[in-house]
Parts: C-alpha cells; structure tokens; sequence
C-alpha cells in the first residue's frame, strides 16, 4: 500500500456477524489526481487478514463501472455486474451548446454519432477518489467515490458505492447514486 498519511481509522462491524472489523483510508500524493487507499482488515481466530476490495480494470481499488447511451440522445447509463438494476442520468447539463473547440460542446458530442449502447463515458482514472463509513438503511458500510468523466475526459459528475461484506468476506454493493 501507498499511505502517506491516514485519513480515518475506524473499528465498525461491515459484515454483520456482531464482530468489529478495522477500516483504513489514507492519502497516497502518488499524482495530481484523488485516489485514496483503502484497507480493511477481519479479524480470525486471533490473526488480523485483509478483506477483500474492488479492483478495477487497472487493478486499482475502484469498482468497474460502464457508461453507455441509451435511448435517448443525453440519456447516460451507467452498468456494472455489481448492481441489479442500472442507473440513468441526463448527461446534457456536462456540455455546452456553443461553436467553440471545447471538449465539451454538444456539436463535439453529436459529430461521433453515438448509437445506444455505445460508450459515452468512463469512471475517472486512479480507482477510488475518496472513502468513508456511512451507513445505508441502517447497515454500517464504505461509501466510495468515484469520479466520473465524458467521452473526451471533462467531468459527468460523481459516483458513490455503498458497499459493505456477507459473512463469507464477499463485497455487497447496498446502494449506488449518481451526484452532479
């Protein structure tokens, strides 16, 4: 692991077998860019282990999301294996409708000719930008955040997991929700 410096250390149960588990996230100044480190430790039969945490396409700590279009032009889906049911957001408040060379206009956008389901977006580069314990419908978890960026890389908002463990140490996604 890159810490540099921690930024929480927490003793919560995130398995719910009555058994508190440690929690660390920490500063890693590995680039100009957010990526936060995380650790989590179990305890069993006496030996302290690491639970397992996402890992990315990069193989980073992140969790590997897609962004396609779907039917609708700005109509943005965001998809994972780890969620039953994806998540749409309108896109078209993250471009501007000008005649400049920006990245980031919607003439840019609409010369590529998106079809739906092609991909329109990713999740910010470097995993996880920031972490930290929450709870969801009354369940101690990790929320993880992660940026997410356009097709030509300018940003489409935030993305956050809520994701705790089952008793056989397997990472539960609890809620994801997409912020501006």
């Amino acid at each position: 692991l890159r810490f540099m410096g921690i930024i929480a250390f927490e003793y919560l149960d995130l398995d719910e077998d009555n058994v508190n588990e440690i929690f660390i996230t920490a500063d890693t100044s590995t680039n100009s860019r957010p990526y936060t480190e995380l650790l989590c430790l179990k305890e069993t039969d006496g030996v302290w282990k690491r639970v397992n945490l996402p890992r990315n396409e990069h193989d980073l700590n992140g969790f590997p999301f897609k962004i396609t279009r779907g039917s609708d032009e700005f109509d943005f889906v965001i998809s994972s294996d780890y969620i039953s049911e994806p998540i749409h957001f309108d896109a078209s408040i993250y471009f501007r409708d000008d005649e400049s060379d920006n990245i980031d206009t919607i003439q840019r956008y609409r010369s590529n000719n998106y079809k739906e389901g092609d991909e329109v977006g990713f999740i910010a580069a470097w995993g996880i930008h920031a972490a930290r314990t929450g709870s969801y419908n009354g369940r101690n978890c990790i929320i993880a955040t992660h940026g997410i960026e356009g097709p030509y890389g300018h940003g489409m908002g935030r993305l956050d997991i809520y994701f705790a463990y089952n008793q056989q140490g397997d990472i539960e996604v609890l809620h994801v929700e997409h912020l501006k």
